[in-house]
């Protein structure tokens, strides 16, 4: 959703899509890619499991040479997955909306004004990728699996307003993939956004996002999308008028498995809550209740039955907590690491 790096301040240590949902923009044309596949099924709401802390399951060991993103105070850290050994590789004062990490850790690629850069980890080198540029909303930046390519949300010379976009990590040649030209009406109509959340861990597809955004008060217009690289199609697996749980929508990530999608979205009085989409039969479910704390559920873990969560008091200091969370809403741990896991 985040994410993260959404287009706010994260300085004031509040998801950023609450602020969003109270800002105005428009998204328009671009290239038509290939056909279209709209599925929109009818989601049903699961029950709401109370957060306990299990004392009979136990977080995974970490994986050997498994890293973690993560982002404290518009700083930047690799660091071993409890949080441990922790090298900076960024400290610029907020100037970064995305960032990511690449799948064997080695490189770092961050968004910044308008343009791509990627850190060398080892060497410490950081190039700029494409000049090309000229904006972004914000969402997600994500690496394919092979390292090749990046996948953001941008607009460029040959694509004037916001577009799902593939660049190339070598010679920084942009490939858009959806605009609203290649997608349903909920993505076509003015003033609508197209954001990208997330790319498979086997690269097969992407998570978009697309959204209206709403004066206060008003509850928001989205919808969530898969999009098949292979056969260049994509289809709604679901739209967010037909719940009225949820207000708005942050983040969305899936599972390193490919069946499950996680939420974070936010009910009418702004809290934000974590909700758990079943892609086999469009089951929600809401995993966090809480009245106290924003929650947000970034990084998925390996197994695809767990995930990192991120609670952030509401009230001055703000101060925040992370946590491993299953699939049943059960905190498993609780994590000493400042700031947000974002890989």
């Amino acid at each position: 959703m985040v994410s993260l790096q959404g287009p706010c301040n994260l300085a004031m240590r509040r998801p950023w899509f609450l602020i969003l949902t109270l800002l105005l923009a428009a998204c328009s044309p671009g290239q038509l890619l290939g056909p279209t596949v709209i599925l929109t099924p009818t989601p049903t709401i699961g029950h709401n499991p109370s957060q306990t802390i299990s004392t009979s399951i136990t977080a995974d060991p970490p994986i050997p040479n498994q890293k973690i993103l993560i982002m404290n105070q518009y700083n930047y850290y690799l660091a071993n997955p409890d949080g441990s050994e922790q090298v900076l590789l960024y400290s610029g004062g907020g100037q970064i909306k995305m960032a990511s990490l690449s799948p064997e850790a080695t490189k770092f690629a961050y968004f910044m004004g308008n343009d791509v850069y990627i850190q060398d980890i080892k060497t410490g080198q950081t190039i700029t990728l494409n000049h090309e540029i000229i904006g972004s909303m914000g969402g997600q930046i994500r690496w394919s699996p092979d390292g090749t390519q990046l996948a953001l949300e941008c607009a460029y010379s040959q694509q004037q307003s916001p577009a799902i976009c593939l660049m190339d990590t070598h010679n920084g040649q942009i490939q858009v993939l959806v605009n609203e030209k290649n997608t349903d009406s909920s993505c076509s109509t003015s003033g609508t956004i197209i954001m990208l959340q997330d790319w498979s861990q086997d690269g097969s597809r992407m998570v978009y996002i697309c959204f209206m955004l709403q004066p206060q008060g008003q509850k928001q217009d989205f919808s969530i999308y898969l999009y098949d690289l292979a056969s260049k199609t994509f289809k709604r697996v679901f739209k967010g008028t037909l719940l009225d749980s949820m207000w708005g929508i942050g983040t969305v990530s899936i599972s390193p498995n490919n069946r499950t999608l996680l939420i974070t979205g936010n009910h009418q009085d702004y809290i934000v809550q974590v909700f758990l989409l079943d892609l086999s039969d469009n089951t929600l479910e809401q995993l966090t209740n809480d009245t106290d704390y924003d929650a947000e559920a970034l990084v998925w873990r390996s197994d695809s039955l767990s995930f990192y969560l991120h609670k952030t008091y509401r009230q001055i200091p703000y101060p925040e907590k992370n946590y491993v969370m299953d699939v049943h809403g059960r905190i498993l741990n609780s994590m000493n690491i400042e700031g947000r896991i974002l890989r």
